[in-house]
């Protein structure tokens, strides 16, 4: 079973889509190259000190799981299920999915999208 742990970049790029603040992740993905410099993949890191993430540069933000509940709303919360992962926040029905992360994802889009998170558009 492969654990995830962040956003994936797909994902990534979807929430930075929907103008959430790159500054709330807390981690992200930087090229991975080649010794020729070719770029051969991301390799996902933990955000350094300064907080300061380089979209322009190659690096896509992430988010933790951690990360993703404290954009919610307090009252948040994921609960196991039989088959999957509920998330539930205060405006919404739950949302589920296979993973925490995953359902966290959707439940934060869904927050973004019906102006219950405030992003920088």
């Amino acid at each position: 079973m492969s654990t995830k742990i962040r956003t994936s970049i797909e994902q990534s790029k979807k929430l930075l889509s929907l103008g959430l603040d790159p500054n709330t992740a807390d981690m992200f993905y930087t090229f991975n190259r080649d010794f020729n410099g070719n770029i051969i993949g991301f390799l996902p890191s933990p955000l350094v000190s300064d907080g300061f993430i380089d979209i322009d540069g190659g690096e896509i933000p992430c988010w933790s799981l951690t990360a993703l509940l404290e954009l919610m709303p307090i009252g948040s919360h994921i609960e196991k299920k039989k088959n999957c992962y509920a998330c539930y926040a205060v405006y919404t029905k739950p949302l589920e999915s296979s993973t925490p992360i995953e359902a966290a994802f959707e439940t934060v889009c869904w927050l973004i999208e019906h102006g219950y998170i405030k992003v920088n558009k």
